[in-house]
């Protein structure tokens, strides 16, 4: 055959794997050879290179089919896979400099197994036009996407360890977290309203209710805050925490099994509890509480502690009384020493029942006051006297039956109450000594002087002790209504007195002693007229002796040798 030009041959535009291309061989010397295009594609001993990278070349590498096949494009740097592709090694896109992106675009089954490092590229499954399903599954887990709207996660154990949005500002998504064996969802966030609803499934036993927070729960923030409502098991029984006026609102019956605390020593708040007509208030910032309404404690009730104690007043409605406060009130005000009980009331104290100041066997003092300083009456429950200090012309007022006695002796009508009484029987006021005596001076006196030193009763004792009438004093009164008896020391011995009122008539503010014996113990007449300042004394004696001389008649008896017993002379 002739020489000719490779040039001059015929081109031909297809070609098979057992065309043969002629291959010039150095390997051990150059020669011509001949190369079949089936091994000359098996095997390129080279690196190859289509373009350059200022023009760039197509590769399309063609299947069974012509769906099946890879190419790429120069144009926009694209290479594509039409058909399925096995990877038996780790795949890498893009670098640390130039981030690229897998997209997989055909109908049909991929199947990637081994390990995906996406460490630094994104992975885009379907488009917003051609939506594309994904699954991930394990033996007891599985990660699904419909293509559509749905992803479900079925697995025992969820960890996501980031911020997790669901939906965005615009439109929002719902969410709904069901319970095993509910018909409906058991926490359902509704992106309409933005309500989270918590529901308890009601085909499970649950003792622990169907909302459990184990540990600090916060709802809204320190700037805008969330409202709360917890219903009951009616449309007015309810727990309600209100952000926009600060009022946590409790619609049904409270129970607390332990400490309740209000606000702390640091940060105060007010306390108002309110009742169909009335309510109690506790003011933080005055550390006191109010009571509008009625109080009933049955039990013990404590105001204050040991050797420290608190004030308490009771308002009332009417004016005030005298002691100067503004309202009528009742008042305790704890001291260092003691506490004082104040009413201040133009109606004073109504006690309906029994009051009682200490008890038996525990003494107790008790003090009424007037408004004038040093006035008071006082029990001394140690001393047991009852003190009545008052400047009053009236003294102590009985407007009832009075009786100041020793302990009663006797029963029934027979009773005897030795002592002072009185009373008023049938409208008539009466005053009694009853089987003691009448004591007019000091306590000293001798009053048991008696048969056999017994005490004597129904016995008047006047004490020549403290100062008598003075006739002179007595004449220059005006007032003629009264006289005075009384008793006076004369010759040594304790003399009975009277004197009668005062006036111009002759005999006025006349002192005369009664039964008068003089220190022979002689039966005399002695009187003194402080009118006419003039003494008179007459020895009646010696007047009856006289009388005998001149009648001759025995008028004077001595009995001698007997005993005080009076009895009926027989002379």
């Amino acid at each position: 055959m002739a020489d000719r030009k490779i040039t001059d041959l015929t081109e031909i535009s297809l070609t098979s794997s057992d065309d043969i291309l002629h291959l010039i061989d150095f390997n051990p010397s150059a020669r011509n050879t001949k190369i079949t295009l089936a091994n000359f594609f098996n095997y390129i001993p080279s690196d190859l290179t289509l373009g350059n990278s200022t023009t760039g070349q197509n590769l399309t590498l063609y299947g069974q089919n012509q769906q099946g096949n890879v190419s790429w494009s120069a144009a926009n740097d694209t290479f594509t896979i039409n058909g399925n592709t096995n990877f038996t090694r780790s795949i890498e896109i893009g670098d640390n400099t130039i981030n690229t992106s897998l997209v997989m675009n055909h109908y049909g089954t991929y199947n990637l197994y081994g390990e995906a490092n996406l460490a630094s590229a994104n992975v885009l499954v379907g488009n917003s036009t051609n939506g594309q399903s994904l699954n991930i599954e394990s033996p007891t887990a599985r990660i699904n996407f419909d293509g559509t709207s749905t992803l479900s996660v079925n697995a025992d154990t969820t960890f996501l360890q980031g911020n997790v949005h669901f939906g965005d500002m615009t439109s929002g998504q719902d969410v709904f977290v069901w319970a095993t064996g509910s018909t409906n969802p058991s926490v359902r966030f509704d992106k309409a309203t933005g309500t989270l609803s918590v529901t308890k499934a009601q085909t499970v036993a649950n003792s622990t209710g169907a909302l459990v927070v184990d540990g600090p729960t916060m709802l809204g923030n320190a700037t805008t805050g969330s409202d709360v409502k917890i219903m009951g098991n009616a449309a007015d029984k309810f727990v309600s925490w209100d952000t926009q006026n600060s009022i946590f609102t409790i619609n049904a019956s409270t129970q607390s099994h332990g400490a309740f605390i209000h606000g702390d020593l640091a940060a105060q708040h007010d306390a108002t509890f309110h009742f169909q007509s009335g309510n109690v208030i506790m003011k933080a910032t005055d550390s006191k509480m109010t009571v509008n309404g009625g109080l009933n404690a049955n039990g013990v009730v404590e105001v204050g502690q040991e050797q420290v104690g608190f004030n308490t007043t009771i308002h009332g409605v009417a004016a005030a009384g005298d002691s100067g406060l503004a309202n009528g009130m009742i008042q305790w005000i704890a001291g260092t020493n003691k506490a004082k009980f104040v009413v201040n009331s133009t109606d004073g104290v109504h006690i309906d029942g029994a009051l009682s100041v200490g008890a038996d066997g525990e003494a107790s003092d008790a003090y009424f006051f007037t408004g004038d300083a040093g006035e008071s009456l006082k029990w001394d429950g140690t001393a047991k006297t009852l003190t009545l200090n008052s400047a009053s012309t009236d003294g102590a007022h009985f407007n009832a039956n009075v009786s100041m006695h020793t302990p009663e002796e006797g029963t029934g009508v027979s009773a005897r109450r030795a002592g002072f009484h009185y009373y008023r029987p049938n409208g008539n006021s009466k005053v009694r000594i009853e089987t003691c005596p009448f004591i007019l001076g000091p306590g000293s006196v001798d009053t048991g002087i008696a048969s056999a030193g017994g005490e004597v009763d129904t016995t008047m004792i006047l004490s020549t002790e403290g100062a008598k009438p003075d006739g002179s004093q007595v004449a220059t009164l005006a007032n003629n209504n009264q006289a005075y008896l009384y008793a006076k020391q004369l010759s040594g011995l304790a003399q009975l007195f009277v004197m009668n009122s005062s006036g111009s008539t002759p005999g006025g503010a006349t002192e005369t002693q009664i039964s008068p014996h003089n220190s022979a113990g002689e039966w005399c007449f002695n009187e003194y007229d402080a009118g006419l300042k003039r003494r008179r004394y007459i020895n009646m004696i010696e007047v009856v002796r006289a009388i005998e001389e001149v009648s001759g008649r025995k008028l004077i008896h001595d009995t001698e040798g007997v005993d005080s017993n009076w009895v009926d002379p027989q002379y």
